[in-house]
């Protein structure tokens, strides 16, 4: 059986055809494209969809999905192959509950710190014993760099840009810096911090900007552009067991 994995993000639909474990493509549409999925059930017939939303889905996506056989949509009540701790667990979102399962698996018994660069960035926190903490929401690149833009009369919206120097010459400059910069140097306190109370710690990077955040943290770190979906069929897997 085919796995169709599908990461439903603010705007756009990252989606990943699994067999047997491995990825067979990857494919990014805008989150309302029905027919992209229609494409897909006709390619692979033997197929189970497995969804994590973080935004509201398109009623004529919701129904199709609805109509698939085997169809799982990822929330807190799923199996899952760690131990969620969090103190709110029906909050938590469904691509965090991936990640944390994407992680365990990779890393079984180490102390994993995931780090997506999304819309916001997250940290999340899994034990060696397979024990999800918790970890921190921050504000996304694009949405410190828009809010700069919107709540101000005349700072522009600048593009995504690394500066090398502290120091900018240029209001563009200034904000990248005060942006991405600082982005960077926020992240990299709290690798410091979790380096210090937990031994033997794997950092692991992904999310749409993860390329701004590469070989920048102070950390040997291990990146995946599609760890979402790795966890999806991870969980899909374990579900099936």
């Amino acid at each position: 059986m085919y796995l169709i994995c599908l990461d439903i993000g603010n705007t756009r639909m990252k989606i990943g055809v699994f067999h047997e474990g491995n990825a067979l493509e990857v494919l990014v549409s805008a989150k309302g494209d029905l027919q992209v999925l229609k494409n897909l059930v006709k390619k692979y017939p033997n197929h189970r969809f497995v969804v994590s939303s973080t935004a509201k889905l398109e009623s004529s996506v919701k129904d199709f999905l609805y109509l698939q056989p085997n169809f799982l949509e990822i929330s807190h009540q799923a199996r899952i192959p760690f131990k969620n701790l969090y103190t709110t667990p029906q909050t938590l979102g469904r691509d965090r509950i991936a990640l944390a399962a994407a992680a365990v698996d990779l890393f079984p018994h180490q102390n994993c710190l995931i780090i997506d660069t999304g819309t916001c960035i997250t940290l999340d926190f899994v034990n060696h014993q397979g024990e999800y903490l918790g970890g921190s929401i921050h504000p996304g690149i694009s949405m410190r760099l828009k809010a700069l833009h919107n709540y101000t009369d005349k700072l522009p919206l600048v593009e995504k840009s690394w500066q090398e120097s502290n120091i900018g010459n240029s209001t563009e400059t200034c904000i990248q810096i005060g942006v991405i910069r600082a982005s960077v140097m926020e992240i990299n306190a709290f690798v410091e911090e979790y380096n210090k109370k937990y031994d033997n710690l794997k950092v692991i990077l992904t999310g749409g900007d993860m390329d701004l955040f590469l070989n920048k943290i102070k950390n040997e770190i291990f990146a995946h552009p599609n760890l979402v979906l790795e966890g999806l069929q991870k969980i899909a897997r374990y579900n099936v067991q």
